[in-house]
């Protein structure tokens, strides 16, 4: 298929696997923060910080909760 659209900005942020959720994307990166981008356009929608430790591996969904994971041993819902 085609990209719908791409980033240049989260370049050098050691960035995670994605969750793509309804109308989001969602990725952690090796500060711990979290992305959520909107899944049509690639804007950004909100950033949210861990505790600073890199996210280890993909946001998951359990229900209508999102889950990540970091380095740190943090568990953030």
């Amino acid at each position: 298929g085609e990209p719908l659209w791409s980033s240049d900005r989260f370049q050098h942020r050691a960035l995670g696997s994605p969750l793509a959720l309804e109308r989001v994307v969602v990725f952690g990166d090796g500060d711990g923060l979290l992305h959520f981008l909107d899944r049509d356009s690639g804007r950004t929608l909100l950033r949210l910080p861990t505790d600073g430790r890199p996210i280890v591996a993909a946001p998951v969904r359990v229900g209508t909760t999102m889950v990540a994971v970091t380095q740190g041993g943090g568990v953030f819902a």
